[in-house]
């Protein structure tokens, strides 16, 4: 089989999902720009994938593994998303670093939800339990880095103001817990919000995409008030 019909096949069963669906949506990329997103294969990757530039890089070796490219292409898609929505470079990252850089954290949470999407939760963590193998992530952090990565499709989005429930808000509570949370997002050390999310004295860059889309959301809605 030639590699424009692998990676054609690849991308045909990447867009029936609704991971890739929600991935585009974030970025504001319309679906049919899949198709115009260049894809080829190396011989000499060091990676099973890599993007540079907004070019994905497939190893040559996935030939022999079609049924497995879809799981690293919706990887590489989001670090396409990433390289060509943003007004910035992406954050590069050594060995040390990868698993705690964010536009990886990003790309395996989306991986691991397209895997828990068409192969079952088990597969998600079967194969993140892989990666954590291969970076020889320490026995003591795997539990917090798992939580990290895992992305299933049965997770309950965070909550805006976790400890009220948004139901039972008045407009007065409504405004004054939004203006806590601006103040908070300016003054991240100051947030009142579970340890797990906040890495290295910042929140945790998933938590700041949702809220800060919330706030979005909330502002708008006011404006037509």
């Amino acid at each position: 089989m030639s590699h424009k019909k692998i990676i054609l096949d690849a991308l045909e069963e990447v867009s029936k999902s609704d991971t890739f669906k929600e991935v585009f949506k974030e970025y504001n990329l319309d679906e049919k720009e899949l198709w115009l997103v260049p894809i080829c294969f190396k011989s000499d990757l060091e990676v099973s994938a890599r993007t540079e530039h907004g070019i994905i890089y497939l190893n040559e070796r996935l030939c022999k593994m079609p049924d497995k490219i879809p799981n690293y292409i919706i990887h590489e898609l989001t670090h396409f998303c990433q390289q060509t929505t943003g007004d910035q470079p992406t954050q590069g990252s050594t060995d040390d670093s990868y698993l705690d850089n964010p536009y990886e954290i990003e790309g395996f949470n989306n991986q691991t939800k397209y895997i828990a999407e068409t192969d079952g939760d088990e597969k998600a963590k079967q194969y993140i339990e892989k990666v954590l193998n291969h970076h020889q992530v320490p026995k003591e952090e795997k539990e917090e880095k798992r939580k990290e990565l895992l992305s299933l499709n049965n997770d309950k989005q965070l909550s805006l103001f976790p400890k009220q429930k948004q139901e039972n808000l008045t407009r007065k509570d409504f405004l004054e817990n939004l203006a806590k949370l601006v103040k908070d997002l300016e003054d991240p050390e100051q947030l009142d919000f579970p340890k797990k999310y906040i890495k290295k004295e910042k929140l945790h860059p998933e938590e700041t995409k949702y809220r800060l889309k919330k706030l979005k959301d909330l502002l708008d809605a006011i404006k037509d008030q």
